[in-house]
């Protein structure tokens, strides 16, 4: 009995493709994947608005100091 390879040759060149076009989808995923990373890490981080603000004659001025829940007093009004 002769058997038929065609379709087997035909399914081994399909999946050749497929295992192919997956790596090159993978590959450019991780590459885009990659650049995203690098392009959030090397952004400077954003400062708060009194912190950003910069004087005419060209400091920025202090930040104010902030009070913890613990440290503030209950006044009696």
């Amino acid at each position: 009995m002769k058997e038929n390879t065609l379709y087997a040759r035909i399914v081994m060149v399909l999946l050749a493709v497929n295992v192919a076009f997956t790596g090159y989808v993978v590959y450019r995923l991780n590459d885009t994947t990659q650049e995203q990373i690098d392009s959030v890490s090397q952004t400077p981080s954003p400062t708060s608005g009194s912190q950003a603000t910069t004087r005419t004659d060209g400091t920025t001025p202090t930040a104010t100091e902030e009070r913890t829940t613990d440290e503030i007093v209950p006044t009696d009004n």
